[in-house]
């Protein structure tokens, strides 16, 4: 059990427009963003994996929250966590993930925003990007495509896997993908004061031997992004 994301912090924007054929993912849940953005992209069927169980709840929350409120409205939950919006979500709402949630909020004041400050406190602690670029990294947040998310959502077969990177064979055996997304796990598994030669080639042997047999023809696999800096963005 994890911290939770508000928004992705990558350039999906970009990446997603790389995959040729989109019918069917192989994604991390993370944020939620990267399989919203799936089915934007068009997708029918999506496993999602993740190694934090709590990504399951905010998957789902995320996923109501579309269906239930107006673009402004949404980008506004997602900074306030306002209970008075959370009761227009909860009719979309699985019947775990509303007992999930509505028992969070009955627990913290679900009638004022205090309730939505808590959630925020100890659920989703991640620094949030700016509205600005949460927009510009998220095709799904286009007002056009968002308005037709809300009739697509529940067309799409959603998969939901609790198991990290390396356990993952044992949940997709028989099936493959279009695309298969690994984001920035690389990242997390060669990471700070411990990155070795060893945990590269782990991961690149895992990739091309478990990973790759899964890919339709014609798939891709999107195995890790860079970030790129300069002076002059730092200084935004």
């Amino acid at each position: 059990y994890e911290s939770l994301y508000t928004s992705a912090t990558e350039d999906m924007a970009t990446y997603y427009k790389e995959f040729t054929t989109t019918d069917s993912f192989l994604t991390i849940g993370a944020s939620g963003e990267q399989v919203v953005n799936a089915i934007n992209a068009g997708a029918k069927t999506i496993d999602v994996y993740d190694s934090n169980k709590l990504c399951r709840h905010a998957l789902f929350l995320r996923l109501a929250a579309i269906q239930a409120l107006s673009l402004e409205e949404f980008m506004q939950y997602y900074k306030t966590f306002d209970p008075f919006l959370f009761v227009k979500i909860a009719d979309y709402l699985p019947e775990e993930e509303l007992m999930y949630w509505g028992t969070l909020y009955s627990m913290y004041g679900k009638d004022n925003l205090m309730g939505g400050h808590m959630l925020e406190k100890l659920l989703f602690t991640y620094k949030r990007l700016d509205d600005e670029l949460i927009r510009k990294i998220n095709p799904y947040l286009n007002p056009e495509n968002f308005d037709k998310l809300k009739s697509s959502i529940n067309s799409v077969t959603i998969n939901y896997l609790d198991t990290d990177l390396y356990g993952l064979p044992k949940h997709i055996e028989g099936k493959s993908y279009d695309v298969i997304n690994l984001s920035n796990i690389y990242e997390y598994l060669n990471y700070s004061n411990d990155v070795r030669f060893k945990h590269a080639r782990k991961y690149h042997k895992f990739v091309t031997q478990e990973l790759m047999p899964h890919l339709n023809q014609n798939g891709t696999i999107m195995v890790s992004y860079l970030y790129a800096w300069n002076d002059e963005l730092d200084k935004d």
